[in-house]
């Protein structure tokens, strides 16, 4: 029980000159010691008379005060920090439709946000993006935004942008925006499907890949040729018969190869004008069947074409010389020893 008390202390000088000898102003514990038990204020007044022990002070009510009040303040500032920092999820918001589906060329994507409840008052709406099998960066550009819903308006628009798939080799998938601060966080979720294929693009396409593997495979062939001429010449250089041979068959080599580049660059120029699924996939049944027909030359310059053509979708440009190298791997490497190459 002492320790809801408080110790109090009275001047004990009954004469009117000492201010505090009405027994109305008490000393405090602290006081008392402070001045060794004699009457002595804070500014140096004080008669100096012994200070005498009153009836302690019951502090509960003075607790139970400080203690409601601080109860007070505690709810309104927690409200204070709910409210602005952590509102309640708002009801009534939803997407107007709950998925999509768009193919791999769509862009920029909106879809619309309703509200049906509380349309006078001001909103803010978040909304964010979950990944799928359809992955942010790869697929679609991560977002984390908000749409504002004013007085009176019940319609507003989300936006999220599609990346394109260059390959255009994708299956089907799918990612998920959310309404972030809503009640159950309504979702949409974001079908990315291929492109329908066009059967005579198909054709087409087929044709201008079988048209361009040959031309690969001579690419590879005048490649070796030049390589073998060269050293021809190398080596008859004291023969001026054999050497203006060897020189006027090198010319009819690098000419044709000149002609093969050119029409090497045409097809892969043809080829970006159809959907890079349809090349790729084509590539890929045509490369099958030159096997099975033994056409290895041919089949192996068609591989080296694909991964080629990926290039090109990517980068945007072509590299005729380092292109024409690798077509020359595909072709067995022989030696000026191994015979006098034609043209």
């Amino acid at each position: 029980m002492k320790v809801w008390l408080s110790a109090r202390y009275y001047c004990n000088n009954t004469h009117a000159s000492c201010r505090y000898a009405r027994r109305d102003i008490p000393f405090s514990e602290q006081e008392f010691r402070k001045f060794d038990g004699r009457c002595c204020g804070k500014n140096g007044d004080g008669c100096g008379q012994a200070l005498v022990a009153g009836q302690p002070l019951d502090l509960r009510p003075r607790w139970a005060a400080i203690g409601f009040a601080s109860l007070v303040v505690a709810l309104g500032l927690g409200w204070g920090i709910r409210t602005f920092f952590f509102p309640p999820p708002i009801e009534g918001v939803a997407f107007a439709v709950t998925e999509t589906r768009v193919d791999n060329g769509k862009g920029l994507l909106s879809l619309e946000v309703v509200r049906k409840t509380g349309l006078e008052q001001r909103v803010t709406i978040g909304y964010k993006s979950i990944d799928g099998t359809a992955k942010a960066g790869e697929d679609f550009e991560a977002v984390q935004s908000s749409v504002i819903f004013e007085s009176g308006e019940s319609r507003k628009v989300a936006s999220v942008t599609l990346l394109p798939d260059l390959t255009q080799q994708k299956e089907e998938r799918h990612f998920s925006l959310i309404l972030t601060n809503v009640i159950g966080e309504p979702k949409h979720v974001v079908f990315i499907v291929p492109r329908q294929v066009d059967r005579s693009q198909q054709l087409q396409a087929e044709q201008t890949v079988l048209s361009a593997s040959r031309v690969a495979a001579d690419i590879g062939g005048f490649m070796v040729k030049r390589r073998v001429l060269d050293e021809l010449l190398y080596s008859n250089r004291a023969s001026n018969a054999e050497f203006r041979a060897y020189k006027q068959q090198l010319m009819d080599v690098q000419n044709n190869l000149s002609r093969a580049r050119e029409g090497y660059a045409q097809h892969m120029r043809s080829l970006q004008t159809f959907q890079a699924a349809i090349v790729l996939k084509a590539m890929d049944r045509i490369s099958e069947e030159l096997n099975q027909k033994t056409f290895d030359q041919q089949s192996q310059a068609m591989k080296v074409m694909k991964r080629q053509f990926t290039e090109l979708l990517n980068r945007k440009s072509m590299d005729m010389d380092r292109w024409a190298d690798e077509l020359a791997t595909i072709v067995p490497q022989i030696g000026s020893n191994g015979g006098k190459p034609s043209t």
